[in-house]
């Protein structure tokens, strides 16, 4: 780490990323840590180092080598938006509706029919069935 880089990182340590961070799940301390991951991406640094380094600020188990990773990737490629990608896939309360409307219309059906008709993935059928109390 250079001279200028542990300056800068004092910004983190001192500044307004300084609260503790026990674990990347809520939405305002991953901005924190992708901003923290993006300055040491931008200073050259590794990703194993900078996993160390997070871990070491803000508390064991923050993030993983592997969680840097990713993240250096994304912005190798060019992107360095830090927010997550949206969700693209349906709603779940969807697939309920439309698995409860068939069960009710024919209780004898199959799941393997349910899960043709709205093009629904058969373990996502299976998934549903048991949450709904079905086995």
């Amino acid at each position: 780490m250079t001279l200028h880089t542990k300056k800068l990182f004092g910004f983190f340590l001192f500044g307004p990323f300084s609260c503790e961070l026990q674990s990347v799940k809520n939405g305002s301390q991953q901005k924190k840590i992708r901003f923290f991951l993006q300055f040491f991406f931008d200073e050259g640094e590794n990703a194993s180092q900078v996993a160390e380094i997070a871990n070491g600020v803000y508390g064991s188990d923050t993030v993983t080598t592997n969680y840097v990773q990713f993240w250096f990737r994304r912005f190798r490629s060019g992107i360095f938006d830090i927010k997550d990608a949206p969700d693209t896939c349906r709603p779940v309360v969807e697939y309920v509706d439309k698995i409860t409307e068939m069960i009710e219309i024919d209780q004898y059906v199959s799941n393997c029919s349910i899960a043709q008709e709205p093009k629904i993935d058969h373990k996502t059928v299976l998934s549903h069935l048991r949450k709904l109390g079905f086995k």
